[in-house]
């Protein structure tokens, strides 16, 4: 049977290309087939397609579930926390399908909580990336920042200032700001994925990666390159629950920037600007720059048995 792997061809987060690129490397096929995620309900083919289904699912909830050209093996599957995609992913008129094709592995306990809620086998199976082999890059003495402010929280030359408060002045000469956020969506499959190798070699080779993007903090868990989730603007409840069994397998900071976040409270302060009246109130991050912990070796085993699981269902 053929093989095939899911992918968002409209993405401009490269954090998608990732886990694409990670199931992709687990395949280890070159003829694997790359379906987009937004569109499996209308995917044909002669010749049936053992899909490797891992990822965040999904934008359009009129697109599920997948074709019957498709036989998915859900593992590392996470449910996007839109009422509407909840709503039909977790309708009870598709228990059985669920049940053909479980048990579901599923990337976090949120997701194995909805599952089960609507009597459907599932397990914790942990992300994918997790699995990404580790690169033989020289270690540099760059400290890369990825994305420390998600959402539009802060933006621009004000997030920039405050990424330098945040870290000793000693250390900034070393820091290399980057994104996963592209401007163009239209790029190739090819071109993306490209993208996405240089984004890893780029954390491979770094000293320290500080992040608040948990799709660059596992995959440096899996490339051995020191990592620190930076635990920020995460204050409603739907967006914590998804990183129940993912915060725990890596070294967290929570900053104090008081009146920045994402609370009612802060986001009126920012609509009228007061929230940088707080700026010189801004402490340094609790960070050893110098040497940086190493990480938590948690996330080895369930790597290790995500590399069985696939293994065992795709040969």
């Amino acid at each position: 049977m053929k093989k095939g792997i899911v992918f968002y061809h409209k993405s401009v987060n490269i954090g998608d290309d990732i886990q694409s690129l990670a199931a992709y490397k687990l395949l280890g096929d070159e003829s694997v087939e790359l379906i987009d995620r937004e569109n499996l309900d209308s995917f044909e083919s002669e010749e049936k397609i053992r899909l490797l289904a891992n990822g965040w699912f999904l934008h359009d909830a009129s697109r599920w579930p997948p074709s019957d050209s498709l036989n998915p093996r859900f593992i590392s599957f996470h449910i996007a926390k839109y009422s509407n995609v909840r709503k039909t992913i977790l309708d009870e008129s598709l228990k059985s399908y669920y049940q053909k094709h479980g048990p579901i592995g599923c990337r976090d306990y949120e997701t194995l909580r909805l599952f089960e809620s609507i009597g459907v086998e599932a397990y914790y199976s942990g992300c994918l990336t997790l699995t990404l082999p580790q690169r033989k890059k020289e270690r540099s003495n760059t400290i890369v920042i990825t994305d420390l402010f998600i959402n539009n929280i802060l933006t621009g030359s004000y997030a920039k200032k405050v990424v330098h408060k945040l870290v000793p002045k000693k250390y900034h000469s070393q820091l290399k700001l980057v994104t996963h956020m592209r401007n163009n969506p239209d790029l190739t499959i090819k071109q993306k994925l490209e993208e996405a190798e240089q984004m890893l070699d780029l954390y491979a080779s770094a000293k320290l990666v500080v992040t608040s993007r948990i799709h660059c903090a596992l995959p440096c868990l899996a490339l051995g390159t020191p990592v620190i989730f930076f635990d920020f603007g995460y204050v409603r409840k739907r967006n914590r629950d998804r990183f129940e069994g993912i915060l725990d397998l890596m070294n967290t900071v929570r900053p104090s920037i008081p009146f920045h976040e994402n609370r009612r409270i802060d986001k009126l302060i920012k609509f009228f600007g007061l929230h940088r009246l707080f700026f010189p109130f801004i402490k340094q991050l609790e960070i050893d720059w110098e040497n940086p912990p190493p990480n938590p070796e948690k996330h080895k085993p369930i790597a290790e048995k995500l590399r069985k699981e696939v293994e065992e269902s795709f040969g």
